[in-house]
């Protein structure tokens, strides 16, 4: 049997399910993802200061952070034309570019000749506390998971964003990864630099072959949380930053 090539199979598959109707308009179809995935938590219950006071002040963790860290605050830093040269020099051609169409080889090459006015874009929007609006917007693509591929709910969004935001968010989160260096434990694989998904396995399997060694038992609970990052809480994540010491 032969196999038909990518070209030849996704124009036999362009159509939709929703509620129980057949779809196969474009327009619709996207407004549909669209709509699916901006609701996605609708049902998902919300934890507000109303439960645990201003700033979650009331809440465990919030308790435990603030009595744990030492009274230092952090503020993001200026940033120079040296440091945005190096970043969009660092740029992965091989990515795609965003919603803005700008070409990454291109930005990649005028590196010199537009660090000097990125870096004032950077500054100004640290010193005034705002975000580009235009780097906020993302193209989003649906991206098939399991099962049926007629059903919303059988896809992901995932969205490239523009690369001038990436580069101000490397900007950014470079400083927060050297602030939070020493504040946050070091079981933590996310976020951390030279650590992955493997680092937790390869910890725990050699806790749990010590624990044998010493004839011990070891017992493993596992949870996946389904659309875990969607679920943060952004009031409570804001105030565990505060409590952190972010201003």
């Amino acid at each position: 049997m032969s196999i038909p090539s990518l070209q030849e199979f996704w124009p036999s598959k362009r159509h939709f399910t929703q509620d129980g109707n057949f779809i196969n308009d474009k327009k619709v179809i996207a407004n549909v993802f669209n709509n699916y995935f901006v609701n996605i938590l609708e049902d998902a219950s919300e934890i507000t200061v109303m439960d645990y006071g201003t700033d979650f002040i009331e809440r465990l963790s919030i308790r435990t952070t603030m009595h744990k860290v030492e009274k230092e605050t952090f503020s993001f830093e200026l940033v120079n034309s040296s440091q945005v040269d190096c970043l969009l020099s660092s740029i992965n051609s091989g990515k795609s570019c965003g919603h803005d169409m700008l070409h990454l080889n291109l930005l990649k090459l005028s590196a010199p000749f537009i660090a000097l006015p990125l870096s004032k874009i950077i500054n100004s929007s640290i010193i005034s506390c705002s975000y580009p609006v235009r780097w906020k917007m993302g193209q989003v693509t649906p991206l098939f998971k399991k099962e049926d591929e007629l059903y919303k709910k059988n896809y992901r969004p995932v969205t490239v964003l523009a690369i001038l935001n990436n580069i101000y968010e490397r900007v950014l989160s470079d400083q927060l990864s050297k602030y939070f260096k020493d504040a946050l434990s070091d079981f933590i694989s996310a976020y951390y630099k030279n650590y992955s998904c493997e680092s937790t396995p390869l910890h725990l399997t050699e806790d749990w072959r010590a624990a044998l060694d010493n004839k011990e038992v070891v017992a493993v609970t596992s949870l996946d949380l389904s659309k875990a990052l969607d679920c943060v809480p952004h009031d409570l994540l804001l105030a565990q930053l505060k409590a952190y010491g972010v201003a």
